[in-house]
């Protein structure tokens, strides 16, 4: 009995990743259950022990990827201790880290968040708002604690998150740039947009305002995050930040 059901929801874990990767593909309205099928090995007709259909697919696709990230930023701001700064760093290097590691699977949930049925959309979109205000919190107590001057906190909170759902929109390991490198530069630079600059080997804590001044004084072109930036830049090449497989632009 266990390992039956064991199966089943290593077979619908198939499923779902097959299906992200066809929709990352070929869109949802292209991809057919029979190609779904077909990549996981089983009949088409055996789909349906798991599914009741393809919008329920892509739906547990999208809430799939909100229960995840959630649960890897919850659990890291959680461990990061009391310093709203420290949460706020261990919080943006989830959500960045995240996106970098599934990069169709965020595709799909922003490329297709108008086919999926009302009802479904409305939940999921539900869900993005409580995350949204959730990170807000992280910035609005991270700024407070070291006094920094949020410009508009939603704005801010809102670039925050765009630039680290960009990381999905270029990022591939088989390229050989290391993944914590680039999550270091995209946190760092997330941190300087809200006015709180860390240190390269800062682990918990701000720079206090003596030393954020001076980073202020500092030419852009030798600042260590435009220096990492550059280096990441180089690394990537002619190939550019938002170029998807194939030149296809993805945009997390």
């Amino acid at each position: 009995m266990q390992r039956g059901l064991r199966d089943k929801a290593k077979t619908g874990e198939a499923i779902r990743e097959a299906a992200a990767s066809l929709f990352f593909e070929h869109g949802y309205e292209a991809t057919s259950l029979r190609s779904v099928a077909a990549a996981v090995g089983i009949q088409v007709g055996s789909l349906y022990n798991h599914i009741n259909g393809k919008d329920e697919l892509l739906t547990e696709i999208m809430v799939t990827v909100m229960d995840e990230l959630e649960a890897s930023v919850h659990t890291s701001v959680a461990e990061a201790g009391d310093s709203a700064v420290a949460r706020l760093k261990a919080g943006l290097d989830s959500h960045i880290r995240y996106h970098a590691q599934h990069a169709s699977e965020v595709f799909v949930g922003n490329s297709e968040l108008r086919s999926l049925k009302d009802a479904d959309r409305k939940a999921v979109l539900s869900r993005r708002r409580q995350y949204e205000l959730f990170i807000r919190g992280l910035v609005e107590a991270a700024a407070e604690e070291v006094g920094a001057d949020l410009l508009n906190a939603k704005l801010q909170t809102y670039a925050v998150l765009a630039l680290g759902m960009h990381v999905s929109s270029w990022y591939r390991p088989r390229d050989g740039m290391p993944l914590e490198q680039v999550v270091d530069v995209y946190t760092r630079m997330s941190m300087r947009q809200i006015g709180i600059p860390i240190r390269p080997d800062a682990t918990s804590s701000a720079e206090g305002p003596g030393r954020r001044q001076q980073h202020q004084q500092t030419p852009t072109g030798t600042s260590p995050e435009f220096s990492a930036l550059r280096q990441v830049s180089h690394q990537l090449g002619e190939r550019g930040p938002c170029a998807g497989d194939g030149g296809r632009e993805r945009i997390g």
